[in-house]
């Protein structure tokens, strides 16, 4: 028997379920542009789609977690609600206001979270002049840091020099991240930026920094994209920044990087 064009008011509400959809005893030709309005389809769950699955069947995308995002899985394979990709967004995840500190450390939070982890350091002062501020970094969340691990290369510039000096070392005690802090002068001080790439990898450890103040004699200094390498590969989860002497004041900002 040849079927008829089928009306939406012969349609009772709820009729017609996904697995229905498309199947051969009903040609497109049969229905009505426009014929099926939503009330037809059967009910389903609050937050699945519809999709076509490797058969060509319709099927039902599973409800994702809140905030994730649908996600093509390529051909053949039904997409899926996965958290979104990373975006390069910066996550707060510690703020320390130092107050003439010995040292400032960051011993949690940095792990296998993040891929990249990131300090941004304000308004820092010595309590003397020609303070230099080291870095250097734990496996056993600040137990204990290293001491004689640590190989970097930077530069360093003045406004009053057209030729660069280094910071450099192998095998150093510390990361040496700025030299010649100055507290001569109530309005002057320094800050910049160190990142920490994939800290959780038992790889070879790398980062890199900028930073730019007030140093001897009042002299802007700025230190450009130096490099650091742990001479011996392994995990850290602890970061302390201190001056060579005496105590250090500021603001310390960690961020892990997604």
């Amino acid at each position: 028997m040849a079927l008829t064009k089928i009306e939406v008011s012969s349609i009772s509400d709820d009729a017609i379920s996904t697995a229905k959809i498309a199947n051969s005893a009903i040609s497109t030709a049969k229905i009505a542009d426009d014929a099926i309005t939503l009330a037809k389809l059967a009910a389903g769950t609050d937050g699945e789609l519809i999709t076509w699955d490797a058969a060509g069947n319709p099927a039902a995308v599973a409800v994702g977690t809140s905030t994730h995002v649908l996600t093509s899985n390529g051909t053949g394979a039904a997409p899926t609600f996965q958290a979104a990709a990373a975006g390069g967004a910066w996550n707060l995840l510690e703020t320390i206001n130092a107050s003439a500190a010995s040292s400032v450390e960051f011993t949690s939070g940095i792990d296998s979270t993040y891929k990249n982890y990131r300090v941004l350091y304000t308004d820092i002062r010595p309590s003397g002049d020609n303070i230099d501020l080291y870095v250097t970094i734990s496996a056993n969340g600040g137990s204990s840091y290293y001491s004689s691990l640590y190989d970097y290369a930077g530069i360093n510039f003045d406004e009053t020099s057209t030729t660069a000096s280094t910071l450099r070392g192998s095998s150093a005690a510390f990361i040496w991240v700025a030299r010649e802090l100055r507290n001569g002068v109530a309005t002057q001080s320094g800050g910049g930026e160190m990142t920490f790439y994939n800290p959780a990898s038992t790889n070879m450890n790398y980062g890199t920094w900028t930073s730019s103040y007030s140093g001897y004699n009042g002299v802007i200094i700025n230190n450009h994209s130096g490099a650091w390498g742990q001479s011996t590969a392994g995990a850290y989860n602890a970061i302390k920044f201190a001056p060579a002497s005496g105590t250090i004041s500021g603001t310390f900002k960690l961020y892990g990087v997604s």
